[in-house]
């Protein structure tokens, strides 16, 4: 049984009932994280919806120049339908990560519509505090200072944002290679970028195309912001810091991604959490 709420049922809703205060997000993970924050059930009775719970068909998508697939692309749509549907009325607020969005323009006219601050959710757990807290409480590893990797982490993580970032302004379609076996972990952490590059290139058939990549990475790489968390990819930082982690405690191995990217948003407060500008936004919207 089909149980997938109808964008016309939504729009309906919203029409009639003004005290309707409802959160779209692009995954489950990202639902439980949204429901924490406002204190879905207990302090409010917004609900948060994952656009899986949202019958979005093909035909929407094209509409309005979107690709299949995606569900960034899904929230983004249903946001456009339901702004055009009821200009007047903000009942709703639909969240995706921005991604790319402050290297390559996206023109959407939904006033519903809202970006993370940073490129990605698991970007707010890119914080100095968050990293001493998880390397005390979960591989038992207490730094009262910045750990010793965190500048060589961010740099890697620029440079791994900037060859993806590179693919894209190419158009070229590449599948990525995973990056961790590049990756030197000891006093400081190494990447072999230039190995690396070389790898990924050849594995998709480009490699004779390599003085047009590296001038486009170099120019890519000089336009990226100084803040990591607007210049890095969520579970990049996450693949990274695991790897650097479960090399440097290696007792207390972590193997699952999801699982650790649930402990490091776990280790978010609240009150730092509604002091950034969307989530706080999300917050009193919840009221």
């Amino acid at each position: 049984m089909d149980l997938k709420r109808n964008i016309d049922e939504i729009i309906a809703i919203y029409d009639l009932e003004e005290s309707v205060k409802d959160i779209y997000v692009e995954g489950k993970s990202d639902k439980t994280f949204f429901q924490w924050l406002i204190g879905a059930g207990i302090e409010t009775e917004s609900e948060v919806y994952s656009v899986d719970d949202i019958f979005v068909s093909e035909e929407l998508l094209e509409k309005y120049g979107l690709s299949g697939g995606s569900n960034r692309n899904k929230v983004i749509a249903v946001s456009i339908a339901i702004s055009e549907a009821l200009p007047d009325k903000n009942n709703s607020i639909f969240i995706v990560d921005r991604d790319y969005s402050e290297y390559i323009g996206i023109d959407v006219d939904s006033h519903l519509l809202r970006f993370t601050d940073y490129n990605s959710l698991e970007l707010y757990s890119l914080r100095e505090d968050v990293i001493r807290k998880l390397m005390a409480l979960v591989y038992g590893q207490y730094s009262s200072t910045l750990p010793s990797f965190y500048d060589d982490m961010e740099q890697i993580l620029k440079v791994l944002y900037a060859i993806r970032l590179t693919n894209i302004k190419l158009g070229w379609n590449m599948s990525w290679l995973d990056f961790n076996k590049y990756v030197q972990v000891s006093q400081v952490i190494n990447f072999k970028e230039e190995k690396y590059i070389e790898a990924y290139l050849q594995k998709n058939s480009k490699w004779s195309k390599r003085n047009k990549f590296n001038n486009t990475l170099t120019e890519v790489k000089q336009s990226l912001k100084s803040d990591c968390r607007l210049s890095s990819r969520g579970h990049d930082f996450t693949e990274l810091l695991m790897h650097i982690l479960n090399k440097k405690s290696p007792a207390r191995k972590i193997h699952n991604k999801d699982v650790f990217e649930g402990f490091l948003l776990g280790l978010l407060d609240k009150a730092d959490m509604v002091t950034e500008k969307l989530m706080g936004e999300i917050y009193e919207f919840s009221r």
